[in-house]
């Protein structure tokens, strides 16, 4: 075997593998693309179930705001309690999508 038919096997044989490596890598971004994907859906869910309880307590603080003069110690308590139970569970949502994320991290 001559040295240009060498080298034209290595650089044949080096293409080969360059083209087995961008193979490989190809397949790995389209599955790390996926993932942002489904990513981009969760994150969409996660956005949308916060905001709900967000424009409840925004509602109930601007109706107390409001009308604070006018409200009886009743309905004052019924406002901050529906506050806090909200709050709460909130929060409770936000340690558990915190929780999740971080334990998704630790795969």
């Amino acid at each position: 075997m001559t040295i240009i038919h060498t080298i034209i096997l290595f650089l044949f044989v080096s293409n080969m593998v360059t083209a087995l490596i961008l193979f490989r890598k190809n397949k790995e971004i389209k599955k790390l693309l996926a993932k942002i994907k489904n990513k981009d859906k969760v994150f969409g869910i996660i956005a949308h179930d916060l905001k709900s309880p967000f424009q409840t307590l925004i509602g109930y603080s601007r109706a107390v705001i409001e009308d604070l003069d006018n409200l009886s110690k009743t309905s004052l308590k019924y406002y901050i309690g529906e506050i806090n139970i909200l709050s709460n569970r909130t929060l409770n949502l936000l340690d558990n999508l915190l929780n999740w994320s971080l334990s998704d991290v630790r795969k």
